[in-house]
């Protein structure tokens, strides 16, 4: 990253914009949908994928970003998908998505998976991890809960933590799909069965080996999409550098006043968890019955963009 500390008004910010790369041909992570593809490999419980750094709390394991290449990359139960070298600065804030189209030769498996920067030297530093139980790909309720149909193509969507990271130019993005992250995850037996027997999370009882897949191409998109922050971006101009847009009163009880905006704006306000709270085209902001706090009025007009911070008392 930049190596820098930023601070957000509004999380994720209101600059935004999604950007997405698609899983396809060779491995690779493209802005646009590729021929069908698939991708198999092998998940043996016995010998699960390891644990290198991350988010994790053991204390007999390394912590952080670490390099994945040699204990994690080089084994053959993984499906590595990698950009081409960056041609700017990626700045992204927010929380990824990754959705896959995947399946199974057994009842149940996992899929688990891990984004990292790859950097000039090689160094595949990990920043994060997420992973999804397939049994559970509905959710968790006991109504939910279902076996695969082996073979059968199910869309899965791994919604990965909140970040803040600038991917350097020059520097790569990857995505590392497996079956498992152990020991941070409890391995998955691949049988369908009771997931901890004994009560003991990680017994492993009768395991089986699965042969699991990934679908990508215009069939089966397969694809991450990063929450990008265009705040420093061409496209998005100030509307007035003179700082002649202005709020009043502010703080207030909750009316406020905008002045000095075009006459064609569109004002938005968020509050402090960025949803969207009001849209008008009156520069008269009403807010008498809105909760004390901070919010943030978005000022739109044609393809320009001003912010302003407000605060009810």
């Amino acid at each position: 990253g930049e190596r820098k500390w930023k601070n957000e008004d509004v999380w994720p910010p209101l600059s935004n914009k999604d950007h997405t790369y698609y899983l396809s041909d060779g491995e690779g992570l493209y802005t646009d949908q590729r021929t069908d593809k698939t991708f198999s490999y092998i998940y043996n419980p016995n010998d699960p994928s390891p644990t290198i750094g991350g988010k994790n709390l053991h204390d007999d394991l390394d912590q952080g970003p670490y390099d994945l290449t040699d204990s994690v990359e080089s084994r053959g139960d993984v499906a590595i998908f990698t950009t081409e070298a960056l041609e700017s600065n990626l700045s992204v804030k927010g929380k990824i998505e990754v959705k896959l189209y995947v399946s199974s030769d057994r009842k149940d498996t996992d899929f688990a998976i891990r984004l990292s920067e790859v950097y000039s030297d090689g160094r595949s530093i990990l920043l994060l991890d997420g992973i999804q139980r397939m049994r559970f790909r509905d959710g968790f309720a006991p109504s939910d809960t279902s076996a695969m149909n082996p073979g059968t193509v199910y869309p899965i969507t791994i919604v990965l933590d909140d970040i803040s990271n600038t991917f350097l130019k020059g520097n790569k993005i990857r995505l590392i799909v497996s079956s498992s992250n152990y020991p941070r995850y409890n391995r998955n037996m691949n049988t369908n069965g009771e997931m901890y027997p004994d009560d003991n999370p990680d017994t492993l009882v009768n395991p089986l080996v699965a042969s699991n897949t990934i679908y990508t191409g215009t069939t089966y998109p397969s694809q991450i999409i990063f929450p990008v922050d265009t705040s420093d971006a061409a496209e998005i101009q100030v509307i007035s550098s003179d700082n002649t847009i202005s709020v009043y009163p502010n703080p207030s009880s909750g009316k406020f006043m905008i002045t000095g905006a075009p006459n064609n704006s569109k004002f938005q306000v968020y509050n402090v968890s960025g949803q969207l709270v009001i849209e008008s085209n009156n520069p008269r902001i009403s807010m008498e019955d809105f909760e004390p706090g901070t919010y943030l009025i978005k000022i739109q007009s044609d393809d320009k963009t001003f912010t302003k911070k407000i605060i009810i008392q």
